[in-house]
């Protein structure tokens, strides 16, 4: 309920304190989703942008284009960050590092560069989160599972890379494992966010 009042001016306001306070609630969760459907890309572009402002490795950051893995009718593409340190050795293998659920690459800025210090590191967003494309994933897990496999797999082949450390963190150390499994004929090293890399 809303109660109207009139100012000495003769306006007519509304007392939102009368409102019920369920009411007040679902209009709040509407203009939320309104905002996030129409301005999140955006504000996700703002926020990575003040994240990996605080990078002190020179980095690149582009779109990867996977094919049509999910959508047979569409491309997607996956938003991908890479450090390059001159100074690093060579001879170490690169790191690729996925994010946790309901992440993106930013999540990783405060380490980032202290392991492109001694390697190569890619950065990326997985399919259908943060920059990367947002396709309908099949509602099978077993099938979902696969799609995000592949689209990883695709991945590696555009970048060619062969031999890597694969890092992931919560849902990312999950698909990292899933990974691993699908491909073991893949030279690659497979651990997680809390593991020491100084030692590979």
């Amino acid at each position: 309920m809303t109660a109207n009042t009139s100012t000495a001016s003769g306006q007519t306001t509304s007392d939102s304190s009368l409102i019920d306070p369920a009411a007040r609630q679902q209009f709040g969760l509407l203009k939320w989703l309104i905002e996030w459907t129409f301005s999140s890309k955006q504000k996700l572009r703002q926020a990575e942008k003040v994240l990996l402002a605080q990078l002190k490795t020179p980095y690149q950051a582009y779109f990867i284009d996977i094919g049509n893995v999910v959508d047979v009718d569409g491309s997607e593409q996956i938003w991908t960050l890479s450090l390059t340190n001159p100074q690093a050795e060579e001879r170490r293998l690169p790191l690729v590092v996925l994010h946790g659920q309901g992440m993106g690459l930013a999540m990783w800025y405060p380490n980032l560069d202290d392991w492109a210090k001694q390697r190569k590191v890619y950065a990326l967003d997985i399919l259908g989160f943060g920059r990367s494309t947002r396709p309908v994933f099949s509602a099978t897990s077993e099938l979902c599972e696969c799609q995000l496999i592949t689209a990883l797999e695709e991945w590696r082949q555009q970048l060619k890379i062969d031999e890597f450390i694969l890092l992931g963190h919560s849902f990312g150390a999950y698909l990292a494992s899933c990974y691993a499994l699908t491909h073991p004929d893949h030279d690659l090293w497979l651990t997680y966010s809390k593991f020491n890399l100084h030692q590979l």
